[in-house]
């Protein structure tokens, strides 16, 4: 498991996640049902969308666990 240190934490950028999309194997299965040569041809256009989602699934994360604390 990997350990969090919230006094470096830096979200991914847009560009960082269409590199990571554009490299995705073909043969990469995911829950979400979608084919992994769709978000490796969409890499582009999905960066934005799947930056700001992360972000925002991470924030949420981090605010209900220090609720919890």
């Amino acid at each position: 498991m990997c350990e969090y240190d919230d006094n470096n934490f830096e979200p991914l950028t847009s560009i960082e996640v269409e590199q990571l999309l554009s490299k995705i194997k073909l043969t990469a299965a995911g829950c979400d049902g979608l084919p992994a040569w769709l978000l490796r041809s969409s890499s582009y256009e999905l960066a934005d969308i799947v930056a700001l989602n992360a972000l925002s699934l991470l924030t949420k994360f981090l605010v209900i666990g220090l609720m919890h604390w």
